[in-house]
């Protein structure tokens, strides 16, 4: 077992009620990184003790590890603290019975979509070969170009480890290992997280969110790395779009984040500015939401929106790990999940603007 998760069993097995909780906590933190089979291992037979436990916290913290974790014992136990006498307890228990369902609808839409892609390629190869020919290349090399990506992203990895590894063994453990190793883990968290939301397909519903609000929490979320930058805000209180509020913050955080990291001279200065504009393009009106930046610009800004691709992931300055997939997912959001289009216009050592265009939403 892995000693992490022997330590957290210890716990769940000690008679502190906040040891429990506190143990329960971490494993719903450490659910996806130490494998869900692991975890469930040591979950499930603790499970119907800790979902009796007479402190209500510990009951929530099961309540809400169980939206985690997914295993045999989920669904009656989740139905059980679902009637809880505690409030809390009931809300978390409710929450994590939702976000299941919401999986399950989103798996069985995707094996939908994925059955209908089947049977039209095999009637687009009856009634057009070249073109299904041209579809299964163009889906090829698009997969080809993810995939050889994650695995040139970890075969520096792998070869930065054997360097690493090597070194120990010929001179010892150099002073900065402990700097180095941290560095490559929180790469590879990095590829994960971002890997994980390019395929993702939320569905969540477009909402009347006010734009002022995400901007402002944005913002604030990157604080410290706007340090040392002028930020200029000049968007309306009274604008709002057809959007969801949190798909459409991680968005422009990214472009956010992109911005602060693309200045290597003054003035530094990132804008972020909405308005109204007559395009056409989403068949309603339409607000435009701009980024733009008094950086280092770039030669070719579609290059950018290619997965893996990135112009960032070669500055060695830089302490964020960058896997090049932002702006990918960022165009996956604006697009997919927001009904929006994305647009880059940039100039060679004067700066970038990304424009994100959204369905402008009327009075409620």
């Amino acid at each position: 077992m892995d000693p992490d998760l022997e330590d957290l069993a210890e716990a769940l097995d000690s008679a502190s009620w906040t040891t429990q909780a506190s143990a329960l906590r971490e494993l719903a933190r450490e659910g996806t990184s130490l494998g869900n089979r692991s975890v469930a291992e040591v979950l499930d037979p603790r499970l119907p003790d800790l979902a009796s436990a007479e402190k209500w916290e510990v009951r929530r913290s099961v309540a809400r590890l169980l939206g985690v974790v997914r295993t045999e014992r989920t669904a009656p136990i989740l139905a059980r603290l679902r009637e809880d006498r505690n409030a809390g307890v009931a809300q978390a228990a409710a929450d994590s019975i939702e976000r299941w369902a919401r999986a399950d609808r989103h798996s069985q839409e995707r094996d939908r979509r994925e059955g209908d892609l089947s049977a039209t390629m095999a009637r687009l190869r009856v009634e057009d070969p070249q073109r299904a020919d041209q579809i299964e290349e163009l889906a090829f090399a698009y997969a080809a170009a993810v995939v050889g990506g994650v695995g040139h992203d970890l075969g520096k990895v792998i070869t930065q480890l054997s360097g690493l590894a090597s070194s120990v063994e010929r001179r010892g453990p150099p002073e900065d290992l402990s700097e180095r190793l941290v560095r490559l883990a929180s790469f590879l968290s990095a590829l994960a997280a971002d890997s994980a939301d390019f395929v993702s397909r939320s569905q969540s519903p477009r909402v009347r969110t006010q734009v002022l609000r995400c901007v402002s929490n944005v913002l604030s979320d990157h604080q410290a790395a706007l340090e040392g930058i002028e930020v200029v805000v000049r968007v309306g209180s009274g604008l709002y779009v057809l959007a969801p509020a949190a798909e459409l913050e991680r968005a422009l955080g990214n472009l956010v984040r992109n911005a602060s990291e693309s200045f290597a001279k003054d003035p530094r200065q990132i804008t972020v500015r909405a308005y109204e504009t007559a395009a056409e393009e989403l068949g309603a009106p339409t607000l435009a939401l701009e980024v733009e930046d008094t950086g280092m610009g770039m030669e070719d800004p579609e290059w950018c929106l290619v997965p893996f691709r990135s112009t960032k992931k070669k500055r060695r300055a830089s302490a964020t790990p960058h896997t090049g997939l932002g702006l990918a997912i960022v165009r996956r959001l604006v697009e997919r999940v927001c009904g929006g289009r994305l647009e880059i216009e940039s100039v060679l050592d004067q700066g970038t603007t990304v424009r994100v265009l959204l369905p402008l939403a009327g009075d409620p």
